[in-house]
């Protein structure tokens, strides 16, 4: 998802965890939970002692502190280890393919889930606790958590197989103090914005008018992500139902003219804008508007680290005015468990992460600046109160669309990324740049069995 090229975190969090790769695992006695708890009445809990992969992200110091609580509650010992995003993929592939798994959680963006799932290297919750249903206030994002094995996609008939810990997806921010100045109004298109943007720089009040991603990525997402709601708010995607692709088709030509439209208020060098670089206009003051991951907002609201901490505003992401729809989209976090665990490793596992995504876990995820997979926070408004871009994501779960979730995506993505970034930054014309990417995208999809 979403978390690609971040560098740094500026949020201030409570240093607990031994990190890197030597740290050490320090095994926890069991607590003899009779009073119930994520398991259930009269449970007892499996020593917990679990090392957990973790990507560089606005996010994790919100995981850590979750962590942290979690310990206190439970006993034992949560280790983190943090990888860089476009590590953290190969770390965990290599894991399994070796056979001796180091990790107890696998911690996935939405990409991976497909490619995870369709090789079964994940064990199904279902199998380590048979009882075990999800709870109906945890946001499942188009099926996000569970998984057809025979018709190889998320489906909502499917098994359960992790848990959505991160709700990233797409939001709008906007100066709210220099949209005041100029009187403009807050837009619902992508074509109004781009109208803002363009007279907020021509009053020079701010550097760029609009700032997005236009940087590829050789693991994950970076430009796709950033490009797809634009391109499914203007009616296209990546393929249709038969698996041919279709963003070359007239409406993607609309969108990708769009997006380059929207990068031209930016960045002179747009191939060099990632997810840092996007955040960092905002905090500086440079950038009148962006579209970005829900989780940066917590850093833009962060008076020691922003100069607009308290300046923005927030609503979901536009729409294509031909066709009023917005498609935000998901870019969530999952854990889900090794398969071939030892049985009290799983089930330590299987105990931390319902936890996590148990009201209580959820509610000190949000409080220190997670985005919640579950209902309550955004109805709290003790919560909202200090997190005011959470009614901005709770509105965009209407109409939210999945990520890029398919079995081939580590195939896909790095041909995508390559083509969009060349396409955005003018290297080359819309037309040929989207028929030559729709023509590795159909072969790829059919080298996987997918299509004719």
């Amino acid at each position: 998802m979403g978390d690609a090229h971040y560098q740094g975190r500026s949020l201030n969090r409570r240093r607990f965890l031994q990190m890197g790769l030597g740290a050490a695992v320090v095994a926890a006695g069991c607590d003899d939970n009779g009073g119930g708890g994520p398991l259930g009445e009269g449970d007892e809990r499996a020593a917990t002692a679990l090392t957990v992969p973790a990507n560089e992200s606005p996010w994790l110091p919100a995981y850590q502190d979750s962590a942290q609580a979690y310990e206190a509650d439970a006993g034992g010992r949560i280790t983190i280890r943090e990888f860089p995003y476009d590590g953290l993929r190969t770390a965990m592939v290599n894991a399994i393919r070796g056979g001796n798994v180091p990790f107890d959680l696998f911690h996935m963006d939405e990409p991976w889930t497909g490619e995870f799932y369709d090789n079964e290297w994940v064990t199904p919750l279902t199998e380590i606790d048979s009882e075990f249903t999800l709870d109906e206030n945890i946001i499942t994002y188009d099926a996000l958590p569970t998984w057809n094995a025979e018709q190889r996609r998320h489906a909502d008939d499917g098994t359960v197989m992790g848990l959505p810990i991160n709700g990233n997806i797409n939001i709008f921010i906007y100066r709210q103090d220099l949209y005041d100045q100029l009187g403009l109004s807050v837009p619902t298109t992508f074509e109004e914005a781009y109208e803002n943007g363009r007279i907020a720089q021509d009053s020079g009040e701010v550097r760029y008018g609009y700032v997005v991603r236009a940087q590829g990525t050789d693991s994950g997402q970076s430009i796709s992500y950033d490009y797809m709601p634009v391109m499914r708010s203007y009616g296209a995607d990546w393929y249709t139902e038969d698996w041919q692709a279709a963003v070359n088709s007239p409406e993607g030509v609309a969108a990708m003219e769009m997006f380059r439209q929207l990068v031209s208020l930016g960045p002179p060098q747009p191939q060099t804008v990632g997810q840092a670089e996007v955040i960092a206009a905002m905090q500086g003051g440079q950038a009148l508007q962006i579209h970005v991951v829900a989780a940066a907002a917590p850093q833009l609201e962060d008076p020691s680290a922003s100069r607009v901490a308290g300046q923005l505003g927030y609503t979901k992401l536009l729409a294509a005015e031909s066709t009023g729809q917005s498609a935000p989209t998901s870019g969530v976090w999952s854990l889900a468990i090794p398969r071939e665990l030892p049985d009290e490793r799983a089930r330590g596992a299987f105990e931390f992460i319902t936890w996590l995504l148990s009201e209580e876990g959820q509610l000190e995820f949000t409080r220190s600046g997670g985005i919640p997979t579950r209902l309550e926070p955004y109805e709290s408004d003790e919560i909202v109160a200090d997190a005011p871009y959470l009614p901005a994501i709770r509105e965009s779960l209407e109409d939210v669309r999945s990520s890029v979730r398919f079995p081939f995506s580590a195939d896909m993505l790095p041909v995508a990324e390559r083509a969009l970034e060349a396409i955005a930054a003018g290297d080359v014309p819309v037309q040929e740049g989207l028929d030559d990417l729709a023509d590795e995208l159909s072969t790829i999809a059919g080298n996987a069995g997918f299509g004719g």
